[in-house]
């Protein structure tokens, strides 16, 4: 019969499963090259210190990128069993999900994790600059220049390091340069406050030396030119007695005389009676093997020792 005609289109159930499965793969297919090139861009725009301090979410996502095979996926046709397009899918829904979580994880790392960490330790960096620059002149003083050029290039190496996001390596720089610093600054405070100290005992000895007649023929000087670690050096005469070196160290004060013994002991005793009476800087001075000279005592007197030594108590 001529005319027009029509009729309704419908697939056996089958036939309709697997071409909305084909229609699956495809999306998956692309969701999955989309995501692979996505992850070539971060790695590839990202600094080599972020990788390197993110190391651990780049290698996963490096390995990821790198193993993509879809050959498993391609060239299918409804002649396939159902089966076969549910395995197909299966597979590329787990790949997918596997390249969108890295992509996240990579994403977080990169920015969020990335900022903070970059924000902390840029802080960590300001205030350690700032201990050093307040501790700088005793650390130049007492530990020597040398050490604070040292530290002076470590903390523009980790300027550096912070410029180019090698976060990984400059964080246990931070630690290390840290601890060296303020380990050296507290023995630096330590040394000046036994400096300040052993001024105060020098220009004291050098009154009680003027009270006592005794005139300065040498120093006062550093043992060793311009080094404060050294000893100072000081040299009078008495005159009548001979002369007497006198060698402050940080803690100790040593002496070096021509007196007669006999006289020595009488000269120092009166030195270190002046010193107490007049600074409240005590001493008691020995040989160097600790002992003093014997003493007369009178009858029924006895002699107590004293387990005092040779150094300046303060």
């Amino acid at each position: 019969m001529s005319g027009e005609k029509y009729t309704q289109l419908r697939l056996t159930r089958e036939r309709e499963q697997k071409l909305e499965a084909m229609q699956k793969i495809r999306q998956l297919i692309d969701t999955v090259k989309g995501v692979g090139k996505l992850l070539e861009t971060m790695l590839a725009q990202a600094s080599p210190g972020l990788k390197q301090t993110f190391s651990q979410e780049t290698q996963a996502a490096m390995a990821w990128a790198k193993q993509i095979d879809l050959s498993f996926a391609e060239g299918l046709s409804t002649d396939e069993s159902l089966d076969r397009f549910q395995q197909v899918q299966e597979r590329l829904a787990r790949l997918s999900s596997e390249g969108r979580r890295l992509q996240e994880q990579l994403q977080v790392a990169y920015t969020q994790k990335a900022d903070q960490l970059g924000r902390r330790l840029s802080q960590q960096l300001a205030e350690l600059e700032g201990d050093f620059q307040a501790h700088r002149q005793l650390l130049a003083r007492w530990c020597g220049q040398e050490a604070v050029s040292h530290w002076e290039n470590q903390l523009a190496q980790a300027h550096c390091q912070l410029q180019a996001e090698q976060y990984g390596q400059l964080e246990p720089h931070l630690n290390t340069l840290r601890n060296q610093i303020q380990q050296a600054a507290q023995t630096a405070h330590q040394r000046e406050s036994q400096h300040q100290k052993r001024l105060y005992v020098l220009q004291a000895l050098r009154q009680v030396c003027q009270s006592l007649g005794f005139q300065e023929i040498d120093g006062p000087r550093y043992e060793a030119a311009e080094d404060q670690s050294s000893r100072i050096l000081l040299q009078v005469d008495t005159f009548d007695r001979g002369t007497i070196q006198f060698f402050l160290g940080l803690d100790t004060l040593h002496t070096l005389s021509d007196m007669a013994e006999g006289h020595c002991f009488e000269q120092f005793d009166q030195l270190s009676k002046y010193l107490e009476e007049q600074f409240g800087v005590h001493t008691e001075f020995r040989y160097l093997d600790g002992s003093r000279p014997p003493k007369l005592i009178r009858k029924g007197e006895r002699d107590f020792p004293s387990d005092t030594t040779g150094q300046l108590r303060r």
